[in-house]
């Protein structure tokens, strides 16, 4: 499922700095796995190190990445134009696991996020961010998109 996927900027409303993701690696309705690299100019750096929990970011913009190409997908397959993306935030990190103090500036990172649940607008997601082989964090994340209901409500 992974054919003629879409640049993230199609998918996410970060630009500029405030846009992590390099590229979208795979989609599938089960997985999203996503890229990121953070250069040597960087505004995140302080002092030269990059903080672990920016990798919470990635993961939260894999995740709408994810949800972006689900929404793709069901306007796809019922037939239709492509359904508008929404935007999401994330409202909550129940449980995350850094196992580094900073993450690697300049090499490729490699996030993985799945749904373990959705419901409505809300959905929760896990999420493992790596540099090659070695996992730097883990995490649970908690998101919101609004829908066309609650667009309509107001």
């Amino acid at each position: 499922m992974s054919s003629a996927l879409p640049d993230v900027a199609e998918l996410l409303p970060h630009r500029g700095h405030a846009l992590l993701l390099a590229r979208i690696v795979e989609w599938t309705p089960e997985e999203v796995c996503c890229e990121a690299t953070f250069g040597d100019d960087s505004p995140y750096l302080r002092q030269g190190r990059l903080e672990a929990l920016c990798g919470v970011e990635v993961l939260a913009q894999s995740a709408g990445a994810y949800l972006g190409l689900s929404r793709r997908a069901a306007g796809a397959t019922s037939g239709g134009a492509l359904l508008p993306v929404r935007v999401g935030y994330l409202v909550g990190v129940p449980s995350a696991e850094l196992r580094v103090d900073a993450l690697p500036v300049g090499r490729p990172l490699t996030a993985r996020v799945r749904p373990l649940w959705q419901q409505g607008g809300a959905a929760r997601f896990e999420g493992t961010l790596s540099a090659g082989d070695t996992v730097l964090l883990t995490a649970e994340l908690d998101v919101f998109q609004r829908t066309a209901d609650d667009a309509e409500a107001g």
